[in-house]
C-alpha cells in the first residue's frame, strides 16, 4: 500500500527500508525528546524495524499495527516515520521526522493522512497521542489537530505511554481538521 498525500508519499515500514530509516531518524535530536533522550544503538534500531515490519503478530490479536515510512513526494529523500497501533477502537498514533523536515507542517499532513487512512480501516472512536514533556513542538501540533490533554482522569490501556507524559486525545470524526487528497496511485517501480 504505498499512497501519498499532498506533499508525502507513504509507504509501509519493510526490513528493506532499516538504513534508509536509520540515517533519517537515529539522530540525537530526534531522541531528545522520547526514549528518555536515549537514542537506540544500531542494533536495537535494526530490531525496532524488524518489529515494526512484522506488526502485532498472532499474540496480539487484539491489535492491529500501521507502521509506515513518510517521504518527500518532490525529492522522494525520507523524512520520517508513523505508526497507528489499534485496540478496542482506541488509535495510538506517534510519528518522529527527521530535523531538517520540522517545522514545515508535515507532521500534521501526516498526522491528518494517518487520522483519516484508520477511519477507513477500523472502527475508531478515539484517537490518542502521548506527549513526552518538554516537546513543545509535538504537544502543539497535538493541539492544533484538536487533541486534548486527557489530565488526571483515570487513563485508558494505551501501550505507549510512562508517568508524567501528556496523554492527549480527540474522538474520531469530529472537528479536527480533513486531508483534502484522496489516495493516490502507487509510484511507479522506477522512482522507487
Amino acid at each position: 500500500m504505498t499512497t501519498h498525500s499532498e506533499r508525502l508519499i507513504v509507504e509501509p515500514i519493510t526490513e528493506a527500508l532499516a538504513a534508509e530509516l536509520e540515517q533519517a531518524l537515529r539522530l540525537p535530536a530526534v531522541y531528545a525528546r522520547v526514549n528518555d533522550g536515549q537514542m537506540p544503538t544500531h542494533e536495537d534500531f535494526l530490531r525496532d524495524v524488524s518489529v515494526w515490519a512484522a506488526g502485532p503478530g498472532p499474540g496480539r490479536p487484539e491489535q492491529r499495527w500501521m507502521d509506515l515510512a513518510l517521504r518527500l513526494r518532490c525529492t522522494d529523500a525520507l523524512v520520517g516515520r508513523m505508526s497507528a497501533t489499534w485496540h478496542r477502537q482506541q488509535v495510538e498514533l506517534a510519528y518522529f521526522l527527521t530535523p531538517a523536515s520540522w517545522g514545515q507542517g508535515l507532521a500534521s499532513e501526516a498526522v491528518q493522512w494517518l487520522e483519516a487512512h484508520c477511519e477507513r480501516s477500523w472502527p475508531v472512536e478515539r484517537f490518542w497521542i502521548v506527549v513526552t514533556p518538554g516537546n513543545e513542538r509535538s504537544l502543539a501540533l497535538a493541539t492544533r489537530l484538536g487533541y486534548a490533554p486527557l489530565g488526571e482522569a483515570p487513563r485508558p490501556r494505551l501501550f505507549s505511554y510512562n508517568d508524567g507524559d501528556w496523554v492527549m486525545t480527540r474522538p474520531a470524526g469530529l472537528n479536527a481538521p480533513r486531508p483534502s487528497w484522496p489516495p493516490g496511485p502507487p509510484r511507479p517501480a522506477a522512482a522507487r
